[in-house]
């Protein structure tokens, strides 16, 4: 699909370049998935594909994170892909000689053959595999970022709220387990370590317990066991066939977590006629408003959840009902 680009904010050439510039090793065949792309909502699986290539524009704006994110990625591969660079590095560092230079970045079988003493490390290697589903033929491929001894490695920039955030943790495992189920000859520990790098990080703010010590901060992360993934590969890709050409109507709404909202308010009002104004009080627990409501012995709560804040960066956009609900009710507000 082509996409064309706006610069609504005026951002100069070198910096537009810069954003308007994709260099991901997109596939455009309909059978070929991704990690990345398997793991979104269903209902943008399912209706992204059917907005036509005229509507697909995008303020340049919008790119930064995701090019900026790339360019880090970048550095780090081109900086452990130079032997001369990473040597240097390295010796800075404290390595042994004798370690650096058995290193070698993305070998073939026949390198680790020939020299059974290397050291291998694989820099942003796509790997492909091959599964049928319902008789469908896919292929499923991914791209992982670092992977040295048996275990893959990740790195995330992303804000500090993402700490160690149980749904944050969740999708790394995911598509972490995805890549092992697509190599697990050369991931084949059952843990990934994920290095979130945070963006908004501010010393000041250690104090609190779910704040991070430092700009960046490794997690290790239990992976899925290959049945687990494969059981959720088969499923997801069901799905999207049983909806790929549906009515919008019939194709299940995202949730609350894949619209990124916060996590709900439960709002008690003692007046169950008057839910519209400022409630009586408002609590984070569902017991603990419940038990509050008992002890009154009148009222209603309701659960609220925060603003939807996924649909922006949709590929169905366009043509999303969800979406046109959402903006109706409040829920969803567009700049």
């Amino acid at each position: 699909m082509s996409i064309h680009y706006t610069n609504n904010h005026h951002i100069p050439l070198p910096l537009a370049v810069f954003l308007a510039t994709d260099n991901y090793d997109h596939d455009p065949t309909d059978r070929t998935v991704s990690a990345t792309k398997i793991m979104k909502p269903l209902r943008s699986l399912a209706l992204g594909h059917r907005v036509p290539a005229s509507d697909t524009v995008v303020d340049l704006m919008s790119q930064t994170d995701n090019r900026m994110g790339g360019a880090v990625h970048d550095a780090i591969e081109n900086c452990m892909s130079d032997s001369l660079v990473r040597q240097e590095a390295m010796q800075k560092l404290g390595y042994p000689q004798s370690s650096i230079d058995r290193i070698h970045i993305n070998p073939t079988a026949q390198d680790l053959i020939d020299n059974p003493d290397l050291i291998p490390i694989y820099l942003e290697v796509r790997h492909r595999k091959p599964i049928t589903v319902d008789g469908i033929d896919y292929v499923l491929t991914g791209k992982s970022d670092y992977i040295a001894e048996g275990v893959v490695e990740d790195y995330k920039r992303t804000k500090t709220f993402n700490y160690n955030k149980p749904d944050k943790l969740a999708e790394y495992q995911l598509q972490a387990s995805i890549y092992r189920w697509l190599n697990p000859e050369v991931i084949y520990e059952d843990f990934m370590r994920v290095h979130q790098m945070f963006t908004n990080w501010q010393q000041s703010l250690t104090f609190g317990e779910d704040y991070p010590n430092h700009p960046i901060e490794t997690t290790q992360i239990p992976l899925l066991s290959m049945q687990q993934t494969e059981a959720y590969l088969v499923e997801k890709l069901r799905a999207v066939a049983q909806y790929k050409d549906a009515p919008q109507e019939t194709i299940p709404l995202c949730t609350p977590k894949e619209l990124w909202q916060n996590d709900p308010t439960y709002k008690y009002y003692s007046n169950p006629n008057k839910i519209t104004g400022r409630s009586t009080k408002n609590f984070s627990s569902s017991l603990d408003a419940h038990t509050h409501m008992a002890s009154v012995g009148k009222g209603v709560v309701l659960e609220v959840f925060g603003k939807a804040k996924a649909c922006p960066y949709c590929p169905a956009f366009p043509i999303c009902s969800q979406k046109d609900d959402l903006i109706k009710s409040g829920d969803l507000i567009i700049k």
